[in-house]
C-alpha cells in the first residue's frame, strides 16, 4: 500500500493515460462491434455485446483474484500492465479478423456461441488488466478510476467520430492500435522505474 502511494510524477501520468487509453478503446471497440454484428448478424444478436464486455471484464476481474494471488514488486508492476494491455489490443485484432472473415462461413455463421467465446476475449483481458491496476494501486484508485471514466466518456465520442470517417473494420483495428499504445506506455513507464 505504501509503495503504490508513493509513485513519482511521471509514472503517475504514464499510469493514468494507459488506464485512459485503454479505457477509451475497450469502450470505443464495443459499440463499433455492434456496428459490425448488426450488418453481420440479425439486429437482436447485436445486443449480446453489452453482455459479452460485461461478462469478459467480470471474468477476468475473478481471474485476477483467484489466479494471480501475488501483487509483483518495482517495474514488474508494469510489466504485467504491458502484458495485459498487450493481449487485449492483439485479442481486438484477432477477434476482428475472425469475425469478419470466418462469419461468412454459413454453419458458423449461425453460431453465437462462436462469437460469444471469440468477441469476449478482449474484453476479458480488458477485465485482468484492469484488476491488475486497481489491485497493485489502491492508494490511487481514486486517480485511476477518474481516467477509467474520462476514457470511456471519450471513447463513446471518438467511436462515432472514427465509424463515420474510416468505417467499421478499421475503426476496430483503430482501438486495437491505441490498446497497443498503452502497452507502449507501460513499458515506457517500467523502463523509468529501473
Amino acid at each position: 500500500m505504501k509503495e503504490s502511494s508513493h509513485i513519482n510524477r511521471g509514472v503517475l501520468w504514464i499510469l493514468l493515460c494507459g488506464v485512459y487509453l485503454t479505457s477509451f478503446s475497450l469502450l470505443g471497440f464495443e459499440i463499433a462491434l455492434t456496428r459490425l454484428l448488426s450488418v453481420m448478424l440479425s439486429y437482436h444478436y447485436v445486443f449480446a455485446v453489452v453482455s459479452l464486455a460485461l461478462l469478459g471484464l467480470g471474468v477476468g476481474g475473478v481471474f485476477v483474484h483467484f489466479f494471480r494471488p501475488e501483487i509483483p514488486r518495482g517495474h514488474n508492476r508494469f510489466g504485467a500492465l504491458v502484458l495485459f494491455a498487450g493481449l487485449c489490443s492483439l485479442a481486438m485484432a484477432l477477434s476482428t479478423l475472425l469475425v469478419v472473415k470466418i462469419g461468412h462461413i454459413e454453419s458458423i455463421r449461425n453460431n453465437i456461441l462462436f462469437y460469444c467465446f471469440v468477441l469476449s476475449t478482449p474484453f476479458f483481458f480488458g477485465g485482468v488488466f484492469f484488476a491488475e491496476v486497481f489491485r497493485m494501486y489502491p492508494a490511487i484508485s481514486a486517480r485511476l478510476y477518474g481516467a477509467d471514466l474520462v476514457g470511456a466518456a471519450a471513447g463513446c465520442i471518438g467511436v462515432i467520430l472514427a465509424l463515420n470517417i474510416i468505417g467499421g473494420i478499421s475503426t476496430m483495428f483503430l482501438f486495437a492500435v491505441i490498446t497497443s499504445m498503452a502497452a507502449l506506455l507501460f513499458a515506457f513507464g517500467a523502463e523509468l522505474m529501473q
